[in-house]
C-alpha cells in the first residue's frame, strides 16, 4: 500500500540530475564513490591491514551520518561489534536503520548511540579502532575530540580518518 501522500514533481531529471550535490541526496552510493569516501576506506582498511595492523573487535563510528561505513567496517573478518555516534537525532534514528537494513547488517552487531563525540559514555580501553569521515572540521575543540578517542582506544588502537581536506 502506498502512502496517502500527493507527489508533484516541480523538476525534470536532467534538471535534477545537473544540480551539485545531486548524486549525494539522490544516490548516495554514487556519490560516496564518485568523492572517494568508500574507496578512501577500503584503501585505509588494506593498508592497516599490510602493516599487520588489522582493525578488529570492538569499534566507533564518530559522527557516523547515515551509517554508510558500518556494512564496509562489519565486512571484515575480526570486527565484531560497531558504536555509531551521532548528533543528528534524524540521521541516527532513522535514515541510518534504514541504511543498515538495505545492506542486511545484523542489527546485535550495532550500537546506535545519540550524543555528542566530546563526551563518549564508553569505558577507559574499550574501543579497538575509531572511525571518522568528514567528522573533524565539525569539531570546535578536535583537541578534546582526539583525546577522548585516546582514552577510549587499547593501545595500539587505529584511528581511521577520512573525507578530509588537505591542509
Amino acid at each position: 500500500m502506498t502512502a496517502p501522500w500527493q507527489i508533484e514533481e516541480w523538476i525534470d531529471d536532467e534538471s535534477r540530475t545537473a544540480v551539485e550535490y545531486a548524486d549525494y541526496w539522490n544516490d548516495v552510493e554514487k556519490y560516496l564513490q564518485d568523492v572517494g569516501l568508500e574507496p578512501d576506506l577500503r584503501r585505509c582498511i588494506q593498508l592497516l591491514a599490510e602493516d599487520g595492523r588489522p582493525i578488529r573487535g570492538r569499534g566507533i563510528d564518530v559522527a557516523a551520518g547515515t551509517l554508510w561505513a558500518v556494512p564496509v567496517l562489519l565486512e571484515q573478518s575480526g570486527v565484531e561489534h560497531i558504536c555509531c555516534l551521532e548528533y543528528s537525532r534524524h540521521r541516527l534514528l532513522e535514515l541510518g536503520p534504514r541504511m543498515l537494513t538495505h545492506y542486511g547488517v545484523d542489527p546485535a552487531r550495532v550500537t546506535l548511540a545519540l550524543g555528542s563525540f566530546y563526551d563518549l559514555h564508553l569505558p577507559d580501553a574499550s574501543l579497538d579502532f575509531a572511525f571518522l569521515s568528514q567528522a573533524l572540521p565539525h569539531a570546535d575543540e578536535p583537541d578534546v575530540l582526539l583525546r577522548e578517542l585516546s582514552r577510549v582506544l587499547v593501545t595500539g588502537g587505529s584511528v581511521i580518518i577520512v573525507g578530509e581536506h588537505p591542509i
